[in-house]
């Protein structure tokens, strides 16, 4: 029995036989259907690829149109569905500000287990939520600031102290 690998695998080592029940990591990639990682009677340049009818596969061998000796790889693109929570979210952080902000810290927390899309758009929820509380609290902590400092002001100017006046009064006595 031999090793017979995949075509567009990483090349092993000269001489090196997997053990038995060996199983390729899953970065390399599925398994063509009908493919054999064992066969009896490996010929010598089982590595290299050969054209084959379309559709076939056998050991040895991979599917082709005869343009070109084998095909690359292709990555599945796989859409995951957008967490309903983080849509939510973001619609409330700009309608109801702190119903926002908690609703998207939650939905990071199901996006985290349940592997799901919308991570960004929780975070926006959380930080346009964040802001429109902070505006509000920021301005208001500003203008308290402003009144106490006009108080002070306005305060200082009303208790300005006016020195004395140092008018003698003289009283005339008549004379007896």
């Amino acid at each position: 029995m031999g090793f017979n690998p995949r075509p567009n695998w990483p090349e092993p080592p000269i001489g090196w036989e997997p053990p038995r029940g060996w199983q390729p990591p899953p970065s390399w990639g599925p398994m063509p259907r009908g493919w054999n990682l064992w066969v009896d009677d490996l010929p010598q340049d089982s590595r290299q690829p050969q054209v084959v009818d379309r559709g076939t596969w056998s050991p040895g061998h991979i599917e082709s149109d005869g343009a070109f000796p084998h095909q690359p790889l292709q990555m599945a693109v796989v859409n995951k569905p957008t967490n309903g929570m983080a849509i939510a979210a973001l619609i409330c952080a700009v309608l109801f500000a702190p119903v926002g902000v908690i609703l998207g810290m939650m939905s990071l927390g199901q996006i985290k287990r349940t592997g799901e899309g919308g991570e960004g758009l929780a975070k926006a929820a959380v930080i346009v939520g964040g802001v429109i509380i902070a505006i509000p609290v920021v301005v208001l902590v500003l203008v308290l600031t402003g009144l106490v400092v006009w108080d002070n002001q306005t305060s200082e100017k009303t208790n300005i102290q006016t020195p004395q006046s140092t008018i003698s009064s003289s009283v005339i006595v008549p004379a007896p």
